[in-house]
């Protein structure tokens, strides 16, 4: 699998975790667990930034000026909260539309489950109760997401979780 897997990349490309929260506690557990299941030759990138610049970050990529048949290696993680879900909603909807195979995991703090459902439709992938949660996902997400050349990553992660 590497070997089919390196002829698609290259030993130079990193895989970009966009997290928007309040403190720290979901980039920290990005930093610790994004590269689980990670296969060569990838290299995570952890950064933390404001709602408002997930897209112009995503467009800056290098990837996504490439070919289409190249998905973009960027994850999205946005920590949901009661007083936050309004705005960052709208940007998780802006990025599922404009850049659909950007995997978006969500990071819920006192959200009522029975709403999580809809948060699903809106784009995002995974909900997580907490960032230790992010080890489990991040297996299941990496060795299949970016393994492989694949234009739609919705089909890779409905593969690696049942639902």
């Amino acid at each position: 699998m590497k070997t089919i897997a390196s002829h698609w990349l290259d030993s130079s490309d990193e895989v970009t975790w966009l997290v928007c929260e309040q403190s720290s506690r979901w980039a920290d557990a990005a930093r610790r667990f994004s590269s689980e299941g990670l296969p060569d030759p990838w290299i995570p990138q952890v950064t933390s930034c404001e709602p408002s610049e997930v897209p112009r970050r995503i467009a800056r990529h290098p990837w996504a000026k490439t070919a289409t048949h190249r998905r973009i290696p960027v994850v999205v993680l946005w920590e949901l909260t009661p007083e936050s879900i309004a705005g960052m909603l709208l940007v998780v909807t802006q990025v599922k539309a404009t850049f659909p195979e950007v995997i978006q995991l969500a990071g819920i703090v006192g959200i009522p489950r029975s709403m999580h459902p809809a948060i699903s439709e809106l784009g995002i992938s995974f909900s997580l109760a907490a960032p230790e949660a992010l080890q489990n996902v991040a297996q299941r997400i990496n060795p299949r997401a970016f393994a492989v050349s694949s234009p739609d990553a919705s089909a890779v992660i409905a593969s690696a979780w049942p639902r």
